[in-house]
C-alpha cells in the first residue's frame, strides 16, 4: 500500500490495441482485393483505421472481413484471416473494460496516468481517441487530456528505452501534478517491450513496478496479457482514498 503519489505511465503500441493483427487483416485484404488506392501499405493502413474515428478501424476490420469472407477466390486462407479478424473485433469490445478500469484508477485523486510513447502526438491522440473514444477521455482526464496525459518522448532529451527519457518524464509529469519528487512513492510502468521496463527500472530502482504486457512469462516483472488486466492489478495496488500531502 502507498502513502503517497503515485504514477503511472501507460505504453500505447501493442498495449492498447493489437497493431500486428490489425495490419495483417487489412494487409491480406489489400493484397488479395488489390485495394492499393485504399490501404498503401502495412503502417499506412494501421494509421487509416485509427485516424478515421470512434470505432473506425473496428468498422474497417469487419468491412475487410466481409469482402475476404464474400470473394470465391480465398476461401482457402479465410480461416487463418478469419481467426486473426475475430481476436482484433474480440479486443475492440474489451475497450469498455479498459475505459471502466482507467476511471477507477483516475478517480483516485492522488493517482497521475500519463501515455508515454516513442510515437508522434497524432498517432497517439488517435489511437486513444479510436480505443477510448473521444467522450471517454474527456471522461477520464478532462478536455486538456492531450497536454496533461500525454508525453512524446521526442519532447524529451531521449526516448524509451533510455532511463534519461523515463526520469525526464517523471519530472514533466510531478511539474504538470504541483508536486515534489519526494511526494511520489510509487510509480508503474507498463509496456509491451521488455528493454523499456529495464531502463524504467534502471531509472526508479525499488519505486517502481514494472508490468509486462505478453502472453508470456516473465520471471523479473509482473506480467498481464493486455492493458485491461494491468490497469485492474495497478488500482488494487493503490488504496481508494489517499490524502496525502503535497
Amino acid at each position: 500500500m502507498t502513502t503517497g503519489k503515485t504514477i503511472v505511465f501507460l505504453d500505447i503500441d501493442g498495449c492498447l490495441y493489437d497493431r500486428g493483427a490489425l495490419g495483417f487483416l487489412i494487409d491480406s485484404a489489400e493484397k488479395i482485393l488489390n485495394i492499393k488506392d485504399r490501404f498503401l501499405n502495412h503502417q499506412q493502413s494501421t494509421d487509416h483505421c485509427l485516424a478515421v474515428g470512434s470505432q473506425g478501424w473496428v468498422d474497417a476490420a469487419r468491412s475487410s472481413l466481409r469482402t475476404i469472407r464474400r470473394n470465391p477466390n480465398v476461401r482457402a486462407i479465410g480461416k487463418p484471416i478469419h481467426r486473426i479478424a475475430m481476436n482484433v473485433l474480440f479486443q475492440c469490445a474489451e475497450n469498455s473494460k479498459l475505459a471502466e478500469a482507467l476511471l477507477e484508477l483516475s478517480n483516485n485523486p492522488d493517482v497521475g496516468i500519463v501515455f508515454l510513447t516513442n510515437g508522434p502526438g497524432g498517432h497517439a491522440r488517435n489511437t486513444l481517441r479510436t480505443v477510448l473514444t473521444e467522450e471517454a477521455l474527456k471522461r477520464l482526464f478532462g478536455l486538456d487530456y492531450s497536454d496533461k496525459n500525454i508525453i512524446l518522448t521526442k519532447t524529451l532529451g531521449s526516448k524509451k528505452p533510455s532511463p534519461t527519457a523515463f526520469q525526464e518524464a517523471l519530472e514533466k509529469t510531478i511539474a504538470i501534478m504541483n508536486i515534489t519528487e519526494q511526494a511520489v512513492s510509487q510509480i508503474f510502468v507498463v509496456d509491451d517491450k521488455r528493454r523499456n521496463l529495464e531502463g524504467a527500472k534502471e531509472a526508479f530502482g525499488d519505486k517502481v513496478d514494472c508490468i509486462h504486457i505478453t502472453q508470456g512469462e516473465d520471471k523479473e516483472f509482473l506480467t498481464c496479457p493486455n492493458m485491461v488486466g494491468a490497469v485492474n492489478k495497478i488500482v488494487s495496488f493503490c488504496p481508494p482514498h489517499q490524502h496525502a500531502s503535497r
